[in-house]
């Protein structure tokens, strides 16, 4: 007895179809001053992976929308010195349009925690840090976003602010 598919007439595939892959953005430098390096890679979330950070179930519900971006920091440390105490806040410009009767924001940014405080020395590790934003001008608005940084060096606070305008093309 042969197999069940073949006696049906079917054709046997080994391998299942492959489904276009979703758009990929190149990652930027977002910030590189006094050995502190923010990179930021960008991704899409396919709505049937169970494994998409989600910081909201409010947001979920547009998973799959293009309006949609995870923004995967990561900090790395090329000075001597480890960084402690670590921070970083950012911000999207939260235009407002009105929707019926309410005013609805146009851009979201809900961030998850860091993996730690401490971004090790000389390139000897990184923190990440996941983002998601939600614009919903996609196409229509670009991505900017305010950082402002904090953190210990050598018994020293320092604190930074800076402007990530150089996000990539269909975000």
């Amino acid at each position: 007895a042969g197999d069940q598919m073949e006696q049906f007439g079917a054709p046997v595939s080994a391998a299942p179809t492959p489904i276009a892959a979703a758009p990929a953005f190149p990652p930027i430098l977002a910030f590189n001053k006094n050995g502190l390096i923010i990179n930021f890679a960008f991704s899409k979330p396919d709505p049937g992976d169970p494994s998409v950070f989600i910081v909201s179930a409010a947001v979920a519900s547009v998973t799959g929308n293009p309006s949609l971006t995870i923004v995967n920091a990561t900090y790395t440390n090329s000075t001597s010195t480890p960084f402690t105490a670590f921070s970083l806040q950012a911000a999207v410009v939260k235009t407002v349009k009105r929707v019926s009767l309410a005013w609805a924001p146009q851009m979201q940014l809900q961030m998850a925690g860091a993996s730690g405080s401490t971004v090790p020395a000389n390139n000897a590790g990184t923190l990440t840090q996941s983002m998601q934003v939600t614009n919903t001008l996609h196409g229509q608005k670009p991505l900017v976003m305010r950082l402002k940084i904090s953190y210990i060096v050598g018994g020293a606070s320092v604190s930074e602010e800076a402007t990530v305008n150089t996000f990539p093309p269909g975000l």
